[in-house]
């Protein structure tokens, strides 16, 4: 998931175990960007900081993201095609809502294969 959100770094520190903290203060933005962010919160990604709007063609050559400790989980690769097609439809549904009835879907197809208890 990739977003960009117009903002000011407000503070750059060093905490003790010598990694840098960076605040970020965000414009008012819309409740979709808002619920793009709270996704990532936790998340290991990259920041790309410009004075200018980026287009795709300035990001190209940034590294792929990655685990900290390799490969992303099956659950994390899941939800990374799950917004990619929901992207692609160009559905009505927020992410979230669209994720939920996909894994709802998902699940009911599955259990459908069980054999009864």
């Amino acid at each position: 998931m990739k977003t960009q959100i117009p903002g000011t770094i407000s503070k750059v520190g060093t905490l003790a175990d010598n990694t840098i903290r960076v605040q970020f203060d965000a414009q008012e933005i819309a409740a979709e960007e808002m619920a793009n962010l709270f996704a990532l919160k936790g998340r290991l990604g990259w920041i790309v900081f410009s004075e200018q709007l980026l287009k795709e063609e300035d990001v190209r050559d940034l590294p792929e993201i990655r685990a900290e400790f390799g490969e992303k989980t099956p659950g994390q690769r899941l939800r990374g095609v799950l917004y990619i097609l929901w992207e692609q439809t160009k559905s009505s549904l927020s992410f979230e809502q669209f994720y939920r009835e996909k894994m709802e879907s998902i699940i009911t197809m599955l259990k459908d294969k069980l054999d009864p208890p």
